[in-house]
């Protein structure tokens, strides 16, 4: 009865069913004590108390029954507390991380924010509103703060990243961020009183990713969406790699025109040369 007792708490690890075996073993004891005959002719004249506490005590000297229901009855509550221990903690844990992750989207929010009023503020100023060269420096350096250059400038040649050899990417990062951060500090010069309205975004994905999107208000014009997608790196900090403006994103634009470009020329350095071009050259006001 012992092996059999084992083996059914290691089976089905069940109380219900130890129970039962324990009544079953119970009366096999009672029929085993002075055999069938002597069982119904002294136990059945017996009170029902004492005849039960007897056999009982008969069966757990014989099988030593009351270790082993000590010991499983342990070994249950300790599964028990184990289980709502786990529970406790991965509820925390899914709680921690909606937390953490809406305490992320905030920090990629203020990033926008702080980076954009530092550029509205300062080239608001006679100093930058009259020095080309000097506002194109200061927006570089929030660029390079907020944005990851690097992924964006890859992202832009796509397949053709593969073609290139480690300088040509080199040189094409260098001059592709110099054309944005020189047709982006155009544009900010030419609006005077623009200003931006941050609308929500429902991000439920701890995927390490998110949009920031927002609307750019100009006197006399419709708001344009400017919605800007947004990584997070090794080191916890959020870094644009792609901007969507009225729908249109920069990344899958300029892919467009760079691949068609080199699939016509077969050159990565024809793309590159004119983009040194373009960068020499004063930028239009129609193209900013």
């Amino acid at each position: 009865p012992v092996i059999c007792l084992h083996s059914a708490w290691i089976e089905i690890s069940g109380l219900p069913l130890l129970l039962v075996i324990q009544r079953c073993i119970l009366k096999c004891v009672a029929r085993n004590i002075g055999g069938r005959r002597g069982y119904h002719q002294h136990w059945r004249h017996q009170p029902k108390n004492r005849l039960l506490a007897q056999i009982r005590s008969q069966a757990l000297k014989l099988a030593n029954f009351e270790p082993a229901l000590t010991y499983f009855l342990e070994i249950a509550m300790i599964r028990r507390l184990l289980l709502s221990l786990l529970i406790t903690f991965f509820s925390f844990t899914a709680l921690s991380s909606a937390a953490l992750a809406a305490e992320d989207v905030s920090e990629a929010r203020r990033i926008i924010e702080d980076s954009s009023e530092q550029v509205k503020q300062t080239l608001k100023q006679p100093a930058y509103q009259n020095d080309f060269d000097k506002s194109v420096r200061f927006v570089d350096g929030i660029v390079s703060r907020f944005a990851n250059m690097d992924k964006v400038s890859l992202l832009v040649l796509g397949k053709n990243v593969r073609k290139a050899t480690p300088e040509q990417r080199q040189r094409f990062i260098r001059e592709f961020q110099t054309l944005l951060v020189r047709t982006y500090t155009r544009a900010f010069l030419e609006y005077k009183d623009w200003s931006i309205a941050y609308t929500p975004y429902n991000d439920d994905k701890d995927d390490g990713r998110t949009i920031v999107k927002t609307q750019v208000h100009q006197p006399g014009q419709q708001p344009v969406d400017v919605n800007y997608r947004m990584l997070l790196n090794k080191q916890g900090e959020w870094k644009v790699y792609d901007i969507i403006i009225a729908g249109v994103s920069l990344v899958t634009n300029y892919r467009a025109s760079f691949n068609q470009e080199i699939a016509e020329t077969g050159s990565i350095d024809s793309v590159i040369q004119r983009l040194i071009d373009k960068n020499s050259k004063p930028v239009p006001k129609d193209e900013s």
